[in-house]
C-alpha cells in the first residue's frame, strides 16, 4: 500500500466516487436520489475490482460520501443505494477493519431503516430483498439490525432479520427448483442422446462390414449404385467415408 502510484490511484477513485455530489444542496442530499444512486454504483464498481485491503481503504476514505448515500430519505431512495453498499461490504473481506467499516455503514443506514422500515423489509419489493436477489450477502442488513437492537429498536431489528430469513428461504427454494429443473433437462438430454445412438446405422463401422454398394453378386453392385450412393458419389451407409470411399470410387 506504500506504492505512491497505487495511493494516487485510490485517491483519484475516492474523488470520482464523490463526484456526483459536487455542487449538491442540502435539499439534494435529503430528497434527490440521483447522486446517491450514481455514487453508490461507482463505489460498488471500484471496490469489486480491488483486493480487500485496498477496498477497505477506499471505503474508509469514502465514508463522508457513504453517509450522504445512506442519509437520503428512504421512501425516495429506491433499492440501489442499499444494494450497492451491501455489495461494497462484501468486498471488504472478514477482518477486524472490515467489520468496523461494516458497522459504520450500518450506523449510517440505521435512522432511515428505522424511519422507513416497510420500504426496507417489504416481502415483495423491499430494499433488503432487492439487495439479496442481486447477489449481495445479508451482512449489511444483519449489521443494521444489530445497530437497531443496540439502540433499543428491537421490533424494527426483528423485522429486518425476519425479512432476511424470508428472502434467504425464498432463494433456497428457487435454487432447489432450478436444480430439479436442471436434473429433468439432463434426463431428457440423456434420453435424446441414447435414442440417437440407437437409430445410428452401424453396419459399416469396421473393416469386416462392407456397405451395400461394395457387395458383389448378381445385381447387388448395380442396385447399390442406384440406392446407396449420394449425389457426390460417396457412400451414405458407412460411418467411415474415407474407408468406404476406396471401395465405392
Amino acid at each position: 500500500m506504500q506504492n505512491p502510484a497505487v495511493q494516487r490511484m485510490l485517491q483519484d477513485a475516492v474523488k470520482w466516487i464523490a463526484e456526483p455530489y459536487n455542487g449538491a444542496s442540502a435539499d439534494d442530499l435529503k430528497w434527490n436520489p440521483a447522486p446517491a444512486k450514481e455514487a453508490s454504483q461507482r463505489l460498488a464498481d471500484i471496490t469489486a475490482d480491488l483486493p480487500p485491503d485496498q477496498a477497505a481503504l477506499v471505503v474508509k476514505q469514502s465514508m463522508p460520501t457513504i453517509q450522504k448515500i445512506a442519509g437520503l430519505e428512504g421512501h425516495l431512495s429506491g433499492p440501489a443505494g442499499f444494494t450497492n453498499l451491501s455489495k461494497v461490504v462484501d468486498s471488504l473481506g472478514d477482518t477486524p477493519e472490515a467489520r468496523d467499516l461494516t458497522k459504520q455503514i450500518a450506523q449510517a443506514f440505521r435512522d432511515q431503516v428505522n424511519k422507513w422500515e416497510g420500504f426496507f423489509t417489504d416481502p415483495f419489493n423491499g430494499y433488503i430483498k432487492g439487495a439479496l436477489n442481486s447477489g449481495a450477502s445479508p451482512t449489511l442488513a444483519v449489521a443494521v439490525a444489530a445497530q437497531l437492537k443496540a439502540d433499543g429498536k428491537t421490533r424494527v431489528a426483528d423485522s429486518v432479520l425476519h425479512s432476511v430469513v424470508n428472502v434467504i428461504r425464498d432463494l433456497q427454494t428457487k435454487i432447489k427448483q432450478d436444480v430439479s429443473e436442471y436434473g429433468e433437462l439432463t434426463k431428457d438430454l440423456s434420453w435424446l442422446i441414447a435414442t440417437s445412438k440407437d437409430k445410428t446405422d452401424t453396419r459399416a463401422d469396421d473393416e469386416g462390414h462392407r456397405c451395400l454398394c461394395c457387395q458383389t453378386g448378381p445385381g447387388l453392385a448395380e442396385q447399390g449404385e442406384r440406392s446407396r450412393r449420394s449425389p457426390d458419389g460417396g457412400c451414405e451407409i458407412t460411418h467411415n467415408r474415407r474407408r468406404c470411399a476406396r471401395r465405392c470410387a
